[in-house]
């Protein structure tokens, strides 16, 4: 990417002048029939606002340019960048209705970062612990080398 693609970058990704993880913009305008407009200062008014809105879309239209070559490199990234796989089994209480359920979940962790992303996900109620456990080791077993990680204790307010 250029400079002047990571410039429009920057402009697009700011909330209220500080840099942003995301980006949302709205275009509006009002534009009359040129039949119904009487008055040569009015039309003159009505192409300098037509001009501005063209030279606005196409600024926007240039930075989402940018914008989808920035997700290209990133694209890329993701698909090339080293990863190890993970395996990991958590236990989870809904507050609200007190119900605990485990989930079974596999990972890409990037070696460089420590990011992880979820690539899959299986949900059993509390009542299928032994199902979870059971999958979890037939999983890990199945996949040698995976890094698995299993933290279904009791949370500490948890009776």
């Amino acid at each position: 990417m250029t400079d002047k693609d990571n410039e429009l970058l920057s402009e697009l990704f700011q909330w209220y002048g500080r840099p942003a993880q995301e980006a949302q913009f709205q275009i509006h305008g009002y534009f009359r029939k040129a039949e119904s407009i009487n008055k040569t200062a009015d039309v003159q008014q009505a192409d300098k606002h037509a001009a501005y809105m063209i030279e606005e879309l196409q600024h926007k239209i240039d930075q989402l340019k940018a914008y989808r070559l920035s997700l290209a490199d990133r694209y890329g990234f993701l698909e090339t960048a080293p990863s190890v796989p993970v395996v990991r089994l958590t236990r989870k209480r809904d507050y609200s209705s007190s119900k605990v359920h485990y989930y079974l979940c596999t990972y890409r962790r990037f070696v460089d970062s420590e990011t992880e992303v979820e690539e899959s996900r299986r949900e059993y109620p509390g009542t299928e612990r032994n199902n979870a456990i059971k999958d979890f080791h037939a999983y890990t077993k199945a996949h040698p080398g995976i890094i698995s990680e299993m933290d279904i204790q009791k949370g500490r307010w948890e009776k």
